[in-house]
């Protein structure tokens, strides 16, 4: 009964020291578990902000963008009232639609051809 007793009591010291080696590791996990914490919620932090830069940066961009193309905008429109591109546009309208090309299939006689010739004299005239 003394050796159960005797055997009792190392069971039970075992025990504790096995309960205070989970304790232990327990304080430990606990460490990493609130490291873990600690670095999830500066990555967070810094996940947001990097988010927040990069909107700012792209506002700046889409601004710059946006004056550039008003910018040449104003310059193309600038050229093309310069150079009275319109109005130079309207007359090759004009000349196209006034325009009509002789045929020279139907030119046999010398006639014909001085026709067809005084016809090509007047459109390089209104050209």
């Amino acid at each position: 009964m003394e050796e159960a007793l005797k055997n009792l009591k190392d069971i039970s010291k075992s025990f504790q020291q096995f309960m205070g080696s989970l304790e232990k590791v327990g304080k430990q996990i606990n460490k990493i578990h609130n490291l873990v914490e600690e670095k999830i919620g500066m990555l967070s932090k810094d996940t947001h902000n990097m988010v927040e830069f990069i909107k700012k940066e792209d506002e700046k961009s889409n601004k710059l963008i946006s004056d550039l193309a008003e910018k040449t905008t104003s310059e193309i429109k600038r050229f093309y009232d310069y150079f009275e591109l319109e109005k130079i546009n309207k007359m090759i309208k004009d000349l196209k639609t006034e325009i009509k090309v002789p045929e020279l299939k139907g030119a046999t006689t010398p006639e014909d051809l001085k026709s067809v010739l005084s016809e090509i004299k007047k459109i390089v005239k209104r050209i």
